[in-house]
């Protein structure tokens, strides 16, 4: 939309400039008209405008229908809140496997440095001598 504009800003700056509260605009359609690229601003929260892909056996007619409810769901980011309920779920999720994953590295690297630390020598294990590792 801004390069048929001729501006040299993003298309979500120049919708949130352009509408009000509550209200939407289909800027791009593809797909056979099947699917549509909309941008709303939501009824509450941050003042950006929002894009949306609505795609499917759905009518230009009931397009507002489907964006009048993701602004009336939205939360303070803007979004439905049932998006930043399933973003926060990742974000704990990657947490966590972030967690396991920097434990089992320590766990690792704890075991392959005490088996870099046992004497190559048979004769050394049993006499108790380490490394200078140790």
């Amino acid at each position: 939309m801004s390069k048929r504009l001729g501006l040299r800003i993003p298309d979500k700056a120049i919708m949130s400039l352009a509408l009000n509260r509550g209200e939407y605009a289909i800027v791009e359609k593809f797909m056979n008209n099947k699917c549509f690229i909309v941008y709303y601003k939501p009824l509450r929260g941050l003042q950006q405008a929002v894009k949306a892909e609505v795609c499917g056996d759905i009518d230009q007619s009931r397009v507002g229908e489907v964006i009048s409810l993701l602004m009336f769901s939205a939360a303070q980011t803007g979004l439905p809140w049932y998006i930043d309920f399933v973003d926060g779920l990742a974000k704990r999720e990657t947490q966590l496997l972030d967690l396991i994953s920097s434990r089992l590295l320590k766990t690792a690297v704890a075991a392959e440095i005490e088996q870099l630390a046992e004497p190559t020598n048979p004769q050394k294990r049993g006499l108790g001598v380490r490394s200078a590792l140790s």
